[in-house]
């Protein structure tokens, strides 16, 4: 059974400045639309909000056909991150055919995506910034702040629904994995009873600024974590 407890090296709220927009939309619920299983906030405004107060980054969707400047940005938000900002009063979602409240139908039933669901809100409940990780082979990449302005500390790895143990070369590869990003590798297992073990593999590595180092390329969706 995995059952090493994450360290608490958790970083702060990261420090943002919101624009009168992004301040105005962090004060109200912000429209999630749903369309086709896939979830999104548009306008910069509200994605801005999202990422300075509610630690949410979304992955970048681009604007819509009939958008006219930057404002028509948008965001595609995993089931996790939509049920967490519904459950804390900081969204709405919206079906975008129907122009309504789309229930409750938008989350996910799986116990799959039960288990991604509470392991996405025990590790923002650390403190963590989470962004889609299949680049590294993983669900989530854990930053201590902003995404766009430090390095991912973590590949964060779910195990199967019922699986709960790794072999000893599963280990190894998740050793070798997380050495050679320079990241640390959290395995986790969500019970039955949602309970969640992890086992930590590889030391925290130093964090270090994205713009301090030009080789790493911008900051931001253009850089991998």
């Amino acid at each position: 059974m995995l059952n090493v407890k994450i360290g608490q090296e958790l970083g702060g709220e990261c420090g943002l400045v919101l624009d009168s927009g992004a301040k105005m939309a962090a004060q109200r619920s912000v429209v999630i639309s749903h369309h086709n299983g896939t979830l999104a906030v548009w306008g910069l405004a509200d994605t801005e909000a999202l990422r300075a107060r509610w630690r949410v980054t979304g992955s970048l969707l681009g604007p819509p056909a009939d958008a006219e400047g930057p404002d028509g940005s948008a965001r595609a938000l995993l089931p996790e991150e939509a049920e967490l900002l519904v459950d804390k009063d900081a969204a709405t979602v919206v079906d975008s055919r129907q122009a309504g409240h789309a229930g409750e139908s938008w989350r996910g039933a799986t116990r799959a995506q039960r288990d991604r669901s509470a392991l996405y809100r025990a590790l923002w409940d650390e403190g963590y910034h989470l962004t889609v990780g299949c680049k590294f082979g993983a669900e989530y990449l854990a930053y201590r702040g902003d995404p766009n302005e430090v390095h991912a500390e973590a590949t964060v790895h779910l195990l199967p629904p019922g699986q709960t143990s790794l072999s000893g070369l599963e280990l190894v590869a998740a050793a070798r994995t997380s050495n050679s990003v320079r990241k640390r590798a959290i395995i986790a297992a969500v019970g039955e009873n949602g309970a969640i073990s992890r086992l930590v593999i590889g030391s925290a590595p130093q964090s270090w600024n994205k713009r301090a180092h030009s080789r790493d390329g911008p900051p931001g969706d253009a850089v991998a974590g």
